[in-house]
């Protein structure tokens, strides 16, 4: 019988953690993700080039994120911009959260942040293509 309360109160431990884990998360269950498309990035020098290494998630809540990685020309330091307008494949955004940066290397990774309610006649130099 002990062990039955224990297994009980365990299982039900569990389920109460997973809850709230969703529940701090925020949006843990994205209603679309796509991966693969091709996507601008910034080099060390500000010009753009195209990568398909892009995932884009959007979530329930309307909330959506883009991030793409490529390789491109370095400069010998770091590079970072923000605030730039970007194209993500629900909506764009011209949140100060974009965000890119550049490595001494030239590893360029991008990301923006936006939401369905942010659609715009205008878009984006970065971000997915389109």
């Amino acid at each position: 019988m002990k062990k039955l309360a224990l297994l009980v109160t365990l299982v039900t431990i569990g389920a109460a953690s997973v809850a709230i884990g969703n529940a701090v998360a925020g949006d843990p269950n994205p209603i679309d993700v796509e991966t693969g498309f091709a996507c601008n990035v910034f080099d060390a020098n500000g010009n753009l080039f195209t990568t398909f290494q892009s995932n884009d998630t959007l979530y329930q809540s309307g909330k959506e994120t883009l991030h793409c990685i490529g390789q491109g020309a370095g400069n010998g330091s770091v590079v970072t911009q923000s605030g730039f307008g970007c194209n993500l494949i629900h909506s764009v955004s011209f949140s100060p959260a974009n965000s890119s940066r550049v490595s001494k290397t030239g590893e360029s990774q991008l990301w923006c942040y936006g939401s369905v309610s942010d659609r715009a006649a205008a878009s984006g130099a970065a971000g997915a293509v389109g």
